[in-house]
């Protein structure tokens, strides 16, 4: 009987053994736990940062806890759509981006000169180049682009906030012939005289030109010149 009673002290004393070693693993789990999550939530209050953001050319300064461009916009109140311009990419990590752009589509109008035909294209594109080509005339450099009447390059980056109208002239392709020896020039000039001071062909008194300089130009017009030479009396 006390045999008994002694094994039976013995397993109870194991048994308990057993539960306080676990319950000190599980307590080591449980504070390993609460310090990951209280880790976890000082991170994401420190993790907030201010960015500077602009929406349509307006710029404001927003304060966000966002992990990307996208979650930063959305967070704002602008959540990217279908069209939108974002930069920069709306899947880029923000901790990569000193400030964000948004651009929302807006209406273009495209002037074809010299027929006068107006094309529209809505986009949020901002150089002349990508708004040309997204309205299929595939520009060229030498072609002539006005921006709400105002000379622009191909790849001038254009106001966001602003209605834009354009105005595009496609170059064209004339011969000029220089006492014998024959050039060829592109140009969206608006006459004969501009096509030659724009190629730095100097017309002077004593010259001879085929065409009058006020010539409107057109695809494959062909020009003689023939300089004058100083001579002795």
């Amino acid at each position: 009987g006390k045999r008994g009673t002694a094994a039976g002290v013995t397993a109870g004393a194991g048994f308990s053994v057993t539960i306080l070693t676990k319950i000190r693993k599980y307590k080591w789990l449980l504070l390993a736990g609460f310090a990951l999550i209280g880790a976890a939530a000082a991170g994401y209050l420190l993790m907030a940062r201010t960015i500077p953001m602009t929406v349509d050319g307006v710029t404001t300064t927003i304060k966000t806890r966002a992990l990307t461009v996208r979650g930063a916009l959305r967070s704002a109140g602008y959540p990217p759509q279908e069209g939108d311009l974002v930069i920069p990419a709306a899947g880029e990590w923000l901790s990569r981006a000193a400030s964000i752009e948004l651009v929302h589509p807006r209406e273009v109008s495209i002037e074809l000169d010299p027929s006068g035909e107006v094309i529209k294209v809505t986009t949020a594109s901002l150089t002349p180049m990508e708004i040309l080509s997204e309205a299929e005339l595939e520009p060229a450099e030498e072609d002539l682009v006005l921006v709400n009447g105002q000379p622009a390059g191909l790849n001038d980056w254009l106001d966001a906030g602003i209605v834009l109208a354009l105005r595009y002239r496609r170059a064209v392709t004339l011969e000029i012939d220089i006492d014998g020896e024959t050039r060829t020039l592109r140009s969206a000039a608006d006459d004969l005289g501009g096509a030659l001071v724009d190629a730095g062909i100097e017309i002077i008194k004593g010259d001879r030109v085929s065409l009058d300089l006020s010539t409107p130009l057109e695809e494959g017009l062909v020009v003689e010149i023939r300089k004058g030479r100083p001579f002795e009396i």
